[in-house]
């Protein structure tokens, strides 16, 4: 077999540089096109129900980077000129070591922004999240999208293609220096993915609603180690409507929308790994005989289980139905919940329900364990 000439190779990898080429350079265009009408003027900015702001980077000794400094003085100043008449700050909280929208929060109720104004979303992990998450959990219909102008293009379009009536405010209050000029070339890659995320409709993690013109402590939360603030003292992260100590009143996490974000959270990460045939071994705990509290193990063949299993354990016999049980719980607002979920799969591990603490003998737990994926 002839060898192909080494020009031939050549002009392909040439082909299809210019073909991605092409590709980044129309996203780009497309995406600045329809993300026009923004101001760096705040006297120029029409009423909103609310700011957006977008989150960056946090220093590990809790200092906003400039960038973030720059957004959340911008929102300040939207909020003194009685622009806004709420402020959604959303950001990165993945891991409890790293938190923006808290960061963020703090500082504006430093400067003076009513805590019941301040709405927290701790599942904005990126730009496209951040709106949908505003439209579909905050209820937000018009909004004054707060960043730095190189960001703002691609943030108002992906505002106006989740459905909000969005106008932008620049807050490039400082010179960037180095950083700035990194994240401007990084943008023009971010533009191309963003039009990707919207052509193949990628999925963003939603959760209860709360609409924008409640109360914006409900959001807040939830509690985690100790965050530094700048050159203040150390902050614990609690949500200022904590649930009184009321012998049924629902568990903390349920009151701030902890177990909830969890929940959710491990959905997201079991749904990406697309089990549907593995065995387990649930085991319950109650106050009922001995039999009911053996643990069996239970094969599951696409989404089913089969063979015998005990009447006790079937609400438990696959990992939809332990998702369905704490969602139950959830929704119930039992007086004390308890979930651990595995970091990898995201199905639960261990689920403790107590209904009512003034009751006794009725709380329901259940282990599982020996989990293999079915080949």
């Amino acid at each position: 077999m002839r060898a192909l000439p080494r020009s031939r190779p050549v002009r392909l990898v040439l082909a299809v540089v210019l073909v991605l080429a092409a590709a980044v350079a129309g996203s780009n265009g497309y995406v600045l096109g329809r993300g026009t009408g923004a101001t760096d003027d705040v006297a120029g900015v029409r009423h909103a129900q609310t700011a957006i702001v977008l989150g960056a980077l946090v220093q590990p000794d809790g200092r906003m980077s400039g960038m973030l400094r720059d957004r959340v003085d911008r929102a300040v100043g939207l909020w003194r000129a009685g622009k806004v008449d709420r402020i959604l700050v959303s950001g990165d909280h993945l891991r409890w070591g790293y938190d923006e929208p808290t960061t963020m929060r703090v500082a504006l109720q430093r400067a003076g922004v009513p805590a019941r104004a301040i709405f927290t979303d701790h599942a904005g992990v990126d730009t496209r999240a951040t709106m949908v998450r505003a439209r579909e959990v905050f209820d937000v219909d018009s909004a004054v999208v707060v960043t730095q102008g190189f960001h703002m293009g691609r943030a108002l379009y992906l505002a106006r293609a989740a459905g909000l009536r969005a106008q932008g405010v620049t807050s490039d209050l400082h010179p960037y220096g180095a950083q700035g000029r990194r994240s401007t070339l990084r943008e023009v890659l971010a533009r191309a993915k963003s039009v990707a995320a919207q052509v193949t409709g990628a999925r963003v993690l939603l959760g209860p609603e709360h609409p924008i013109t409640g109360d914006g402590r409900t959001t807040w939360g939830p509690s985690g180690p100790p965050v530094a603030t700048g050159a203040a003292r150390p902050l614990v992260l609690r949500p200022a409507l904590a649930p009184a100590a009321e012998p049924d009143g629902p568990d903390p996490s349920i009151a701030d929308g902890r177990a909830q974000r969890a929940l959710d959270a491990a959905r997201e990460r079991w749904a990406a790994r697309g089990l549907r045939s593995y065995r387990m071994r649930p085991a319950l705990s109650c106050f009922c005989p001995p039999e009911v509290r053996a643990p069996r193990t239970v094969q599951v063949r696409r989404g089913r289980p089969v063979g015998a299993v005990p009447d006790a354990l079937r609400r438990f016999a696959t990992v939809p139905r332990l998702f369905a049980r704490v969602q139950e719980a959830i929704d119930a607002g039992v007086a004390s919940l308890t979930v651990s979920y595995a970091s990898g799969t995201g199905r639960p591990t261990s689920l403790s329900v107590d209904r009512s603490r003034a009751i006794a003998d009725e709380e329901t737990v259940v282990t599982v364990d020996r989990f293999r994926i079915a080949r």
